[in-house]
Order: C-alpha cells, then sequence, then structure tokens
C-alpha cells in the first residue's frame, strides 16, 4: 500500500468515526429531547392546575369582596338613617319635657290659686 491509500484509508476511518459521533450526538439530543418533554410534562400539568385552582380563587375573593362592600355600604346607610331618627327622638323628647315642665309649673300654678281661693 501507498503512503497516499494509507492516508486516505486513516482519512476515511476518521470520517466513519466522525459520522458515528455525529449520529450518537443527535441520537443522543433526540433521546434528552424526549427525556426533559417527559419530565416537564407533569410539571406543566401542575402549573395548569394551580393556575386554574389560583384562577377560580381569585374570582371568589373578589365576589366575596363585591358582596362585602355591598353589605358594608347597607351597614352605613341604616348607621346614618339610625343617627338622624335618633336626632329626630331626642329633640322630640327635648320638645316633651320642656312642654311637660310647663304644664307642671302651669298646674302647680292651678293647685296653688285654687289653695289661695279656698
Amino acid at each position: 500500500m501507498t503512503e497516499a491509500s494509507i492516508r486516505e484509508e486513516r482519512l476515511r476511518d476518521e470520517l466513519n468515526e466522525m459520522r458515528r459521533r455525529w449520529q450518537d450526538a443527535i441520537t443522543s439530543r433526540e433521546n434528552l429531547s424526549t427525556e426533559l418533554s417527559n419530565a416537564t410534562a407533569p410539571l406543566l400539568r401542575q402549573i395548569s392546575t394551580l393556575q386554574d385552582s389560583l384562577r377560580f380563587k381569585s374570582d371568589q375573593w373578589s365576589t366575596l369582596e363585591a358582596n362585602l362592600n355591598e353589605r358594608a355600604i347597607k351597614a352605613e346607610n341604616l348607621l346614618h338613617q339610625s343617627e338622624k331618627i335618633k336626632l329626630e327622638l331626642e329633640f322630640k323628647l327635648s320638645t316633651i319635657s320642656q312642654q311637660l315642665q310647663t304644664l307642671k309649673k302651669q298646674n302647680q300654678e292651678l293647685i296653688d290659686q285654687s289653695n289661695q281661693s279656698n
């Protein structure tokens, strides 16, 4: 064998080795890709489930918050109405108390006049 044919044979062997290594690398990449997909699929399902749960709970909190805000506004309105009624009743009580004092005074004057007449 000549030196050129030995060199050509060696280069052919190197080329075949490189092709084999290249094919091994492709196979390895495909295997890793498959493994990665298999490994991440449960995590992606879990993330999706958590997102759905968060969305549901967020909707529930929004509904609850709206209901509580509505109840708070109604309670404030009732408080204002109650305070208004209380002020009106206190004014009426004051007026009636004054009238009672006036009537008692008049009654006492009439009693005194009646006693003086007798």
